[in-house]
């Protein structure tokens, strides 16, 4: 059984569980005309300024039907934010009801067609938000080992970063302890350097969405000031560290890399440990702040879903294709979603359209494709 920090009540996070599905099922099946027309007011000091006030309590009406502001991290509530104040970019049409002015300015009341479309700006952003939003994440952390001359796992990293994630929104960051064995120091070098996958330390079935892998150096050095009477150097009884935190953050299903980052830390105290501890604090505090802005970097980059049609009769072939995708530049995701009679479906998400991911394909894979057709959800090929 996996074991997960909680930063809420347990009410308070079956209700988010809750909104959060509610929310992916009107996403994701989303049988919704292209525009959604409602009814609202508002206030300004001039009649322009109460109309854009109209149009933003329009938008934030439509996209409450989708995101509730309860089921966002402090980060993405930004990020909602600044869609809120594009609201004018995602209307289709603006019908004045009625105005009048009062002593404060003036009130309007108007009809608003905001575009719903599935495949337009606002739905796209929203979309994004949802698709980042509290992530499974796995924290690992580790350092050279002087006496062993392995490595080890930073305990204070860990925390720090698991605290941080916490503080920040982030409610499912999972104890890594609880589903990965740590014990290997080779896997995890060889994991780091991205020569092993993560299967070969993560429990087969964890339910995990994330793992960050860090690797962590640092020094003391006992802090010193110029003699001003005798020359040369004095101690001053403190202890400097500094602490280098890199980071690199897999999604853990696919095992694509999706970001990595470097972050320091420094401390002065007058133990050595104390000193340590606090530089390590601040990098990995700084590293939790830099995982959330990759995860903003990840989502904005749009994909569509295409489905792979291929016909073959080898069943190894099939597996290196889905590797091959897996490989592509522009692939999030690929999975075999079944194979019988010598036919495989194969879906892909993609920032790239069909047409251009087969081409990207073909020139680096080693199989013998053969192109039958391709449309804009669609590729269908045999390979040898």
């Amino acid at each position: 059984m996996e074991k997960i920090f909680k930063r809420a009540k347990g009410g308070k996070i079956m209700r988010k569980k809750f909104l959060l599905m509610m929310a992916a099922l009107t996403i994701a099946t989303a049988p919704i005309a292209a525009a959604q027309e409602v009814t609202v007011e508002g206030v300004g000091r001039d009649q322009d300024s109460a109309t854009r006030d109209a149009v933003r309590i329009a938008v934030e009406q439509v996209a409450g039907t989708y995101l509730n502001a309860d089921t966002l991290v402090k980060d993405l509530a930004v990020e909602i934010d600044e869609i809120y104040k594009k609201s004018q970019g995602f209307v289709k049409s603006i019908k004045l009801i009625n105005q009048t002015q009062t002593a404060e300015g003036y009130r309007v009341r108007a009809l608003i067609d905001v575009d719903t479309d599935p495949n337009g700006k606002l739905m796209n952003e929203l979309a994004m938000i949802y698709r980042l939003n509290d992530p499974r994440i796995a924290v690992i952390v580790f350092q050279d080992d002087a006496l062993t001359g392995g490595v080890k796992r930073n305990g204070t990293a860990m925390t720090a970063m698991s605290s941080k994630l916490l503080s920040m929104g982030f409610s499912h960051v999972v104890d890594a302890e609880q589903v990965i064995r740590l014990n290997d120091a080779y896997l995890l070098n060889e994991i780091y350097g991205n020569r092993e996958p993560l299967s070969s330390i993560v429990e087969k079935d964890t339910a995990i969405d994330y793992v960050v892998l860090g690797r962590l150096e640092g020094y003391v050095n006992a802090t010193q000031v110029p003699n001003a009477r005798e020359g040369g150097m004095i101690s001053t009884g403190m202890n400097g560290a500094r602490a280098n935190l890199t980071c690199r953050v897999i999604k853990y299903d696919t095992g694509t890399l999706i970001g990595t980052f470097q972050t320091e830390g420094s401390g002065l105290d007058g133990v050595d440990q104390r000193a340590t501890e606090i530089a390590i604090k601040q990098a990995s505090t700084s590293a939790a702040e830099e995982l959330s802005k990759t995860f903003r970097r990840f989502g904005a980059v749009a994909t569509d879903k295409i489905q792979f049609i291929v016909m073959t009769g080898d069943y190894d072939a099939l597996d290196q294709l889905r590797r091959d995708l897996l490989n592509t530049d522009g692939v999030a995701n690929a999975h075999i979603r079944e194979y019988r009679n010598g036919k495989a479906v194969i879906d892909v998400e993609s920032s790239h359209k069909s047409n251009v991911l087969v081409q990207l394909l073909r020139q680096h894979s080693s199989l013998s494709i053969f192109i039958t057709g391709v449309s804009d959800g669609t590729v269908q090929i045999s390979i040898g």
